[in-house]
């Protein structure tokens, strides 16, 4: 049983991390056309002989402008749009864990229906939250490149000013970590609450900590080892509280599986 939970788990591990990869590879392609409007808006730069950005009223305003202008690049972009796709394919999640803990016998006739409107809140929260990781993702990008858009004026080549712009919108690529972590911990807590419910029905489980070797000593030290609930919710991974739903932290790829006791 152990080997079929591992071997589906894992299989579901690598299908989050596909959708990571693809999820990261449509921004990236959003981002390119983002940077394109932002390059073309810092062309409106005046230029000293030199190749330096003038300090002069007109760039001023072209200065004043940037930001807004960035922002406007992002939200004319799909950027949110893929966002929120991948928000769905976590919720899809939901009918695939109890499709999967069905399989497995986990959940029995009388397991049926184990969500109700409290938990599909805590699950429309948790969706709300990731995606709110994404909003301070684009807003941190902003902030960096307003500071280093202030140093512009008589400070800095218009080609070294573009190519610094460039590598700081790129930055909004930059979130397949945050992807993955959302999607694998999302579907964590679709197992906390399952197993919670079966539990206090009356339902003894006990618990294997599945996964890739595990790298951490945290994680080395449980992967295809046996704990009641009881053990792995007094567990302490030292990063964040929650073993039950966090595992060993963030960027954890081991998960959970219930068996019954």
């Amino acid at each position: 049983m152990i080997m079929v939970a591992k071997d589906s788990i894992e299989l579901h591990s690598q299908k989050i991390g596909s959708v990571a990869q693809n999820t990261a590879r449509l921004l990236s392609i959003e981002v390119d056309a983002i940077v394109g409007e932002v390059v073309r808006y810092l062309s409106n730069f005046l230029v000293t002989s030199d190749g330096y950005v003038e300090q002069s009223g007109d760039n001023s305003k072209v200065l004043f402008g940037a930001v807004p202008a960035l922002e406007a690049a992002i939200s004319h972009s799909s950027y949110s749009a893929v966002i929120v796709a991948f928000s769905q394919s976590m919720v899809d999640q939901v009918s695939e864990f109890k499709s999967m803990a069905d399989k497995m016998g986990i959940i029995g006739e009388d397991d049926r229906e184990l969500f109700d409107g409290d938990d599909f809140d805590l699950l429309s929260n948790y969706v709300a939250s990731s995606m709110e990781m994404f909003d301070s993702h684009i807003r941190s990008v902003v902030q960096v490149f307003h500071r280093f858009l202030g140093k512009a004026l008589g400070e800095i080549r218009l080609g070294d000013l573009t190519s610094g712009v460039i590598r700081i919108v790129r930055r909004l690529s930059e979130v397949e970590p945050i992807l993955f972590d959302s999607a694998i911990t999302f579907f964590r807590i679709i197992g906390s609450l399952i197993y919670r419910k079966i539990e206090a029905r009356g339902k003894k489980l006990t618990y294997v900590y599945v996964g890739p070797e595990g790298k951490r000593p945290f994680c080395t030290s449980l992967v295809g080892r046996t704990f009641s609930l009881d053990e792995v919710v007094a567990m302490d991974n030292g990063q964040v509280p929650g073993v039950l739903e966090n595992a060993g932290g963030y960027s954890c790829k081991h998960w959970w599986w219930a068996e019954v006791a």
